[in-house]
Protein backbone atom coordinates (compact mmCIF):
# COMPACT_ATOMS: atom_id res chain seq x y z
CA UNK A 1 0.00 0.00 0.00
CA UNK A 2 1.08 3.38 -1.26
CA UNK A 3 1.88 5.61 2.27
CA UNK A 4 3.46 8.56 0.65
CA UNK A 5 -0.40 10.17 1.18
CA UNK A 6 0.85 10.68 5.04
CA UNK A 7 3.40 13.02 4.24
CA UNK A 8 0.57 15.74 2.57
CA UNK A 9 -0.88 18.43 4.34
CA UNK A 10 -4.45 17.27 5.95
CA UNK A 11 -6.46 19.24 4.09
CA UNK A 12 -5.09 18.03 0.65
CA UNK A 13 -7.02 15.72 -1.60
CA UNK A 14 -4.44 13.73 -1.70
CA UNK A 15 -4.46 12.80 1.89
CA UNK A 16 -8.25 12.69 2.10
CA UNK A 17 -7.95 10.20 -0.36
CA UNK A 18 -5.36 8.16 1.30
CA UNK A 19 -7.52 8.24 4.23
CA UNK A 20 -10.50 6.90 2.73
CA UNK A 21 -8.42 4.29 0.82
CA UNK A 22 -7.23 3.06 4.24
CA UNK A 23 -10.52 2.99 5.76
CA UNK A 24 -12.18 0.98 2.77
CA UNK A 25 -8.54 -1.65 3.08
CA UNK A 26 -9.47 -2.05 6.40
CA UNK A 27 -12.71 -2.80 6.44
CA UNK A 28 -12.11 -5.26 3.77
CA UNK A 29 -9.45 -7.01 5.75
CA UNK A 30 -11.63 -6.89 8.74
CA UNK A 31 -12.23 -10.30 10.67
CA UNK A 32 -15.45 -8.87 11.05
CA UNK A 33 -16.51 -8.51 7.24
CA UNK A 34 -15.11 -12.38 6.98
CA UNK A 35 -18.16 -15.02 6.98
CA UNK A 36 -17.61 -16.79 10.15
CA UNK A 37 -16.87 -20.77 10.44
CA UNK A 38 -19.34 -22.97 11.40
Amino acid sequence: MDKRWTDKGRHTQTYIDGVKQLIKFAFTHSAKMRPQAS
